[in-house]
């Protein structure tokens, strides 16, 4: 009964949760003695530690861009703002508040663009407009003494 206890647990948990219940459960499954197996167990936790650590930082960085500044945080994201607290300040001051999303930054530099072509038909227009001018007023006019 005991063997089909784990497979249970495993397979009967959603499909989301059955790669870190393995993960979680594979450090009493390896062969060993018990120091080996705690020392194995270490090592796997301080990975999921740095992973979730690092998603933390992500989510952080992503969401920073849309406060002012670092009160801006803790007034509205509490939860956020304890995260970033909790940081060592090296990494807090490579956390950027108040910048674009990669979606904002595209329509800005798309923006730009335009700006700069109509500036540049504008400027062309402008250019071949006086041309015409100059040529005109340097014709001889029909009917008239120079």
């Amino acid at each position: 009964m005991e063997d089909l206890l784990v497979p249970l647990l495993i397979f009967g948990a959603p499909e989301r949760h059955r790669d870190e219940i393995t993960e979680r459960l594979l450090p009493a499954a390896v062969p060993g003695s018990a120091g080996q197996r705690l020392a194995f167990a270490a090592v796997l936790a301080q990975q999921q530690i740095s992973n979730r650590e690092g998603a933390e930082l992500m989510m952080l960085k992503e969401a920073a861009a849309r406060f002012a500044n670092e009160k801006d945080l803790a007034a509205n994201a509490p939860t956020l703002h304890r995260i970033y607290a909790g940081l060592p300040k090296a990494i807090q001051e490579t956390i950027e508040f108040h910048t674009d999303s990669p979606v904002q930054k595209q329509e800005r530099e798309r923006d730009r663009k335009r700006r700069e072509a109509v500036e540049a038909a504008l400027t062309d227009q402008t250019m071949k407009e006086q041309t015409t001018k100059e040529q005109a007023a340097k014709e001889p006019t029909l009917g008239r003494k120079a």
